[in-house]
């Protein structure tokens, strides 16, 4: 699958940046509401804030915290308990990796015929790490609080659609790379959108708020965003998100199809006015083979557990 392998390379380059909260986390509705308008005329802020909001990447967010806790690699922590069809992974241990997990994370899914239903819910599960700055040693952290779920109905072994709905909050204990300074950025999701899969092609179209503490909040509204790793493998092939704030509009345009580069480049516009090409638009986050493979990942995960992780026989 490597989609997902590439969206566990993207979840692990923004855990190197950083994260962590306290108790009584906000919704993200909430924190969206206190950030400032974003700055949408920045092509890192446009960088960053694409990479938050469009159809693809916001459906990852939601799934790859509990991607990350049962794929580790140990299988005493986190504790994962499966019953039934309510799988939760709780923290409060180190593993072999000197990770170290708190808070909880509960999958419950339902399967009727050719329909199925997941949610996601995060208790403020947290993952932190030891690492050094120039020999100064630092600790990073990420939190998560909110849900992410899912309605997908099945036409066959290799089409499949789904609706999906994240309400997510990430808070996090990070470092600037260059002066070792701490940071404590937020970042939040409120976003709704439709996967569409037919065999390895994958079909995003969604919208909602985005943002960071650091950088502000913009809609975000993705059409057509396909993936197809037969056509191109590094970058999205065609579709657009358009990114909103403070009266002003980025259009960021998918051309994979046409211009498929290693660097993962995109075309974008600042209110209509062209302002070239942004890279490292990369990260292809569906995880590919069908419905069967994306529209019931969350349940397969959750299966997968009883020979992955610990289990907690009932």
């Amino acid at each position: 699958m490597t989609r997902s392998r590439r969206g566990l390379v993207c979840l692990v380059f923004a855990f190197a940046a950083g994260c962590s909260s306290g108790k009584g986390a906000k919704p993200a509705s909430a924190v969206l509401d206190a950030f400032p308008p974003a700055v949408l005329s920045s092509s890192g802020n446009v960088t960053t804030l694409v990479t938050m909001g469009s159809g693809a990447q916001a459906y990852m967010a939601g799934l790859m915290p509990y991607i990350v806790a049962l794929t580790g690699g140990d299988p005493a922590c986190p504790v994962v308990d499966v019953n039934g069809g309510t799988t939760t992974v709780t923290g409060g241990c180190t593993d072999k990796s000197g990770n170290s997990f708190a808070g909880t994370i509960i999958a419950t899914t339902t399967t009727s015929g050719t329909t199925s239903s997941a949610k996601l819910r995060y208790e403020q599960f947290e993952i932190s790490a030891t690492t050094t700055c120039k020999a100064q040693p630092k600790t990073t952290s990420s939190r998560w609080n909110g849900t992410f779920e899912q309605n997908a109905a099945t036409a066959s072994p290799t089409v499949g659609y789904a609706i999906y709905d994240l309400d997510l909050r990430l808070d996090a204990v990070s470092f600037d790379p260059d002066t070792c300074a701490d940071r404590s950025p937020v970042e939040a999701w409120r976003y709704h959108g439709t996967v569409t899969e037919n065999t390895s092609v994958d079909a995003f179209d969604g919208s909602g708020r985005v943002g960071t503490s650091e950088l502000g909040v913009a809609s975000a509204s993705t059409t057509g965003e396909i993936l197809d790793t037969g056509a191109c493998s590094s970058e999205a092939v065609s579709g657009s998100t358009t990114l909103e704030a403070d009266g002003h509009t980025a259009v960021i345009v998918y051309d994979g199809a046409t211009d498929c580069s290693p660097d993962s480049t995109v075309t974008w516009t600042y209110d209509g006015a062209d302002r070239g090409t942004l890279t490292g638009i990369a990260c292809e986050v569906a995880p590919s083979g069908g419905s069967a493979a994306a529209l019931a990942w969350i349940t397969a995960l959750s299966a997968s557990a009883i020979v992955l992780r610990r289990r907690v026989q009932r």
